[in-house]
């Protein structure tokens, strides 16, 4: 992992390429009027990371199996402009998207969620 920084990922919400996707609305808004309040993840994500100089396919070969050692991964569809993937480990699942940073080539989020980000999505509709 050298050479990769990670950062809060809520200090770099609008570099989301859909921040509404996994930040609350009204928190968008108080962090866009004022820059030294982070946004609110929404319900249901349990950690962002950023990873700097390193793009989605890295971040999902090397990264992921460090997270989550002898973990499968699963596509479970896409959300918020990124890849899902099932999470299973032991008796455990839960679901991360992947995405790439918005403004930059070689960034990525990891984005963890203790449900599928899809079926709130669904349920919501």
């Amino acid at each position: 992992m050298s050479g990769v920084g990670q950062a809060s990922a809520a200090q770099f919400y609008s570099s989301f390429p859909d921040p509404a996707a996994f930040f609350t609305a009204e928190s968008i808004q108080q962090a866009d009027a004022d820059p030294t309040v982070e946004p609110l993840p929404l319900e249901g994500i349990t950690n962002m990371t950023r990873l700097e100089r390193m793009d989605v396919a890295q971040a999902k070969a090397e990264i992921l199996p460090q997270m989550f050692p002898g973990a499968t991964f699963t596509p479970a569809g896409k959300y918020g402009d990124g890849d899902v993937y099932e999470v299973r480990q032991g008796n455990s699942v839960g679901y991360v998207v992947l995405v790439k940073e918005a403004s930059l080539s070689k960034a990525a989020y990891i984005v963890e969620w203790s449900r599928n980000p899809n079926a709130a999505q669904a349920s919501a509709q």
